[in-house]
């Protein structure tokens, strides 16, 4: 497109918020039907899919309070649909990363709380081994080898190591240490 022809101020925040409307819903994964639903559903009434094709299409500028309402209904400040190509692609990436991040986070989460009802419920059978009377058996001197759990005390004893050993921050920084094996292999592979 030659320079003259180019839209400016107004006519080129229109065109943009009509590109990245529809890069938007596309990257959530949403039909034009699908965005009208979600709308309709947020109390706008009078939205059609003709409507939202105009728009994306650019034959009709968008009204602020309908780009509030599209904004919220694809989960972005409508400052977004603004963007530059560049920062639009940028900022979908950023997104999609720190998405990524929080469901690994909330996974975390999710498992943290079993892993404290598992730790739980074996510092309770270890309580009640001791009021039993079992001690646990004695650790080897040489640090390499460990008990096979035969008996009581041997399972008291691998117990008792696992809640000194077993611990989220152990896991963490296991699983940092597999992460960078990983992307040090993948690196060498390039």
């Amino acid at each position: 497109m030659a320079d003259e022809e180019r839209p400016d101020g107004p006519e080129q925040d229109d065109l943009r918020f009509a590109e990245n409307m529809a890069a938007i819903r596309e990257s959530r994964g949403l039909s034009q039907a699908d965005l009208v639903r979600i709308l309709k559903k947020q109390g706008w009434q009078s939205i059609y899919q003709t409507t939202i094709s105009r728009i994306e299409k650019g034959e009709r500028p968008v009204r602020y309070g309908e780009a509030r309402a599209i904004a919220r209904a694809l989960g972005v400040h409508v400052e977004r649909f603004l963007l530059g190509p560049e920062e639009t692609r940028l900022a979908g990436r950023l997104s999609w990363a720190r998405a990524q991040l929080d469901e690994q986070h909330r996974r975390i989460r999710e498992n943290s709380t079993a892993w404290w009802a598992a730790r739980a419920h074996l510092e309770n059978v270890v309580d009640e081994a001791r009021t039993a009377g079992v001690e646990p058996t004695p650790p080897f001197e040489d640090e390499d080898m460990s008990i096979i759990p035969v008996s009581v005390a041997d399972e008291l004893a691998v117990a008792l190591e696992m809640l000194d050993t077993r611990t989220p921050e152990a896991a963490a920084k296991l699983g940092k240490f597999y992460y960078e094996s990983e992307r040090r292999a993948r690196d060498s592979e390039t």
